[in-house]
């Protein structure tokens, strides 16, 4: 596709570059935009499977810590 955009506008000399120009920008920011959304994605999963499973605590210091919250070592 970006190849036959390429050739079909740059039969044209000066707006053809322009157009191109254009074209490569927007394709580059389309890219750029879809690599940040897909790595914000990958965080947001990985916090809420973290929230889904106690905040990260492991079995351990939920017993430790009890009902309430607060140690029975103490």
């Amino acid at each position: 596709m970006n190849n036959a955009v390429s050739i079909a506008v740059g039969l044209v000399p000066v707006a053809g570059d322009v157009v191109l120009a254009v074209f490569k920008a927007n394709s580059r920011n389309a890219a750029l935009l879809e690599e940040f959304l897909r790595i914000r994605g990958e965080e947001f999963i990985k916090l809420e499977n973290k929230k889904k499973t106690g905040g990260g605590m492991n079995e351990e210091v939920k017993k430790i810590k009890g009902k309430n919250g607060t140690s029975d070592l103490s």
